[in-house]
């Protein structure tokens, strides 16, 4: 069964003040095992983290190249921006960001796990029922 990604969960491996890249480094195994989803918001996301990394001297172009050459090697699958009533019943359940909502819309509407470190859309998964990584 396909996992669902979120960011937050798979950066830790660009970044080295993150204590966390042993567990990215686990689930980047998982999804080469088991395929990944991810909404389209994913791919500006990353880099987006990247960007600001490279600003605050938290990584280098270097590292960034390898991490996006090894993001893409994953063959996520990239999904369509759910319907909006789908995304605001999340939201008035839990507090979550528009984003948040996305990740975990699309983990609910495919059945599957849901990975991240976001302790608001872990604690909003696990009220659904999700498994969360």
């Amino acid at each position: 069964m396909p996992i669902v990604v979120d960011a937050s969960a798979i950066v830790p491996l660009v970044m080295d003040d993150e204590d966390d890249d042993t567990r990215a480094a686990s689930l980047v195994h998982r999804i080469q095992t088991e395929g990944g989803l991810v909404p389209a918001l994913f791919w500006y996301e990353i880099r987006n983290v990247l960007a600001r990394a490279e600003r605050t001297e938290r990584s280098t172009p270097v590292k960034r190249e390898l991490f996006l050459n090894l993001v893409e090697s994953l063959s996520l699958k990239y999904d369509f921006p759910p319907p909006s009533e789908s995304l605001f019943a999340l939201i008035a359940r839990h507090p979550l960001t528009v984003y948040d909502a996305a990740y975990l819309e699309l983990a609910l509407r495919n059945q599957c796990p849901l990975a991240s470190r976001d302790a608001d859309l872990v604690k909003a998964a696990q009220a659904e029922g999700l498994e969360v990584v």
